[in-house]
């Protein structure tokens, strides 16, 4: 599986055998630090420019008003996801995962983002996988630290604990 932080700040992660896969140095899954791929804007996309009435918005405003049919906010939500297509794409075809599960704030609008980058996907991949969004919504980073917290103090006890 795949993860992708995908909210003001975008990451991702892989997960194989139930564990996170790290790599040599820590540093798998950082697809955003090649600026290339656009992840360092993605956000920006969905409130970086002025609306048709030439004011600022917000992300919950801007996925509001796509669900409302704002022409304006609809072409924001694509922008956002053409963003994320590349980055992700790159991560699903180095490591063809079964799943890649958007998580962090933007989870909570999956009704806008899930089809569209399935649909992205399907275009860049050679076996597209299966989109879904994570139920954790903008906590799981939080959530992410205490696991890792907790399997440290496991690791160092010689044991689970409950």
């Amino acid at each position: 599986m795949v993860y992708v932080l995908a909210g003001l700040r975008m990451g991702a992660g892989v997960l194989s055998g139930g564990t996170v896969h790290r790599g040599h140095s820590g540093a798998a899954g950082e697809i955003g630090a090649l600026g290339v791929l656009g992840w360092q804007d993605a956000p920006a996309r969905l409130v970086g420019t002025a609306t048709a009435a030439g004011m600022e918005t917000t992300v919950a405003e801007v996925y509001a008003a796509a669900r409302a049919g704002e022409p304006w906010a609809h072409e924001r939500v694509a922008a956002f996801v053409d963003g994320i297509a590349l980055g992700t794409a790159a991560m699903a075809l180095a490591v063809d995962p079964e799943l890649i599960v958007v998580g962090g704030g933007t989870s909570r609008s999956a009704d806008l983002i899930v089809g569209p980058l399935e649909e992205r996907l399907a275009t860049l991949c050679v076996r597209p996988p299966r989109v879904a969004a994570s139920t954790l919504g903008d906590e799981s980073v939080a959530l992410g630290a205490v696991r890792t917290a907790l399997d440290s103090v496991e690791a160092r006890l010689g044991g689970a604990i409950a």
